[in-house]
């Protein structure tokens, strides 16, 4: 049985840190200089959303799933990310994009660990 560890994909990490605009005190160059900020959170959650969505829940070799749980935790999981993709469209309605980038954000970090859960999942049982 090969072994998985969250250090094998530091390149990937790295990668996904990038994404993050962050304020650099030199240029103070940071996302809301981009004229598509809104479009850019939108595409971003909307693609994490789907990913979570169709993906979700994922089970371990510790804790799997029966069917009666595994519908359970889908109908869960479901629920709490559509609240959380309304939440993130009545910010950007209202205009607090730094809200609603954190909230993208954190989805989009979720659904790359629900990728990596479903590749260790498919690691360990072929």
């Amino acid at each position: 049985m090969a072994e998985y560890h969250i250090y094998d994909n530091i390149p990937a990490i790295a990668l996904l840190c990038r994404w993050v605009p962050c304020r650099n005190s030199s240029s103070m160059l940071h996302i809301w200089n981009y004229p598509a900020t809104d479009l850019v959170i939108s595409i971003m959650t909307l693609l994490a959303g789907i990913i979570i969505f169709i993906l979700a829940p994922v089970e371990t070799a510790n804790k799997p799933l029966d069917h009666t749980e595994l519908s359970v935790y889908r109908k869960r999981t479901r629920i709490i990310l559509l609240s959380d993709i309304c939440i993130i469209t009545i910010l950007l309605a209202f205009d607090l994009n730094s809200i609603a980038l954190c909230m993208g954000v954190a989805l989009m970090v979720l659904s790359f660990m629900v990728v990596l859960g479903k590749m260790n999942q498919d690691a360990v049982t072929s």
